[in-house]
């Protein structure tokens, strides 16, 4: 390939992951010489303890004191009452403060090619291509999925 095309090649695999990454093109194909890539989902992983879980009154609060915005503002400010996670299990109410509730981020990247990930070429062209706006976003891992 030469290296105009292959420049050309990179940015729009460039546009699109990043494009896919804000979650405007989830479902776009980014097609290449050696295959094609996109971002199949990008979601909470590894939660510690589990995930927060909103309740009524999270809904509530939010209503009452910030104009039905329920964010972290409105889940913090009412943290502040005790902890309000409105998860259950056989031990009872959590009683973790929001803020220890964490997890990371995981993009799951679909490959559709004939080639092994490591014959293929343009798959680390592509990663390094988004890394940028993968660092952005928080993203702290991808998984690699081959698709026919």
């Amino acid at each position: 390939m030469d290296e105009k095309l292959e420049k050309e090649l990179c940015k729009n695999m460039t546009k699109m992951g990043c494009e896919a990454i804000e979650g405007k093109y989830a479902d776009d194909v980014c097609i290449g010489k050696e295959g094609s890539y996109y971002f199949d989902s990008i979601m909470g992983i590894n939660f510690k303890p589990h995930p927060f879980m909103i309740g009524p009154k999270h809904v509530a609060h939010a209503s009452d004191h910030f104009m039905g915005m329920l964010g972290d503002a409105a889940i913090e400010d009412l943290e502040r009452k005790g902890p309000s996670c409105a998860w259950h299990d056989k031990n009872g109410k959590c009683q973790v403060p929001y803020v220890e509730h964490t997890h990371e981020k995981g993009a799951f990247l679909k490959i559709k090619t004939d080639k092994t990930l490591t014959e293929n070429k343009e798959l680390p062209k592509f990663l390094f291509a988004v890394k940028p706006t993968m660092l952005k976003e928080k993203i702290d891992g991808v998984g690699l999925v081959k698709w026919k």
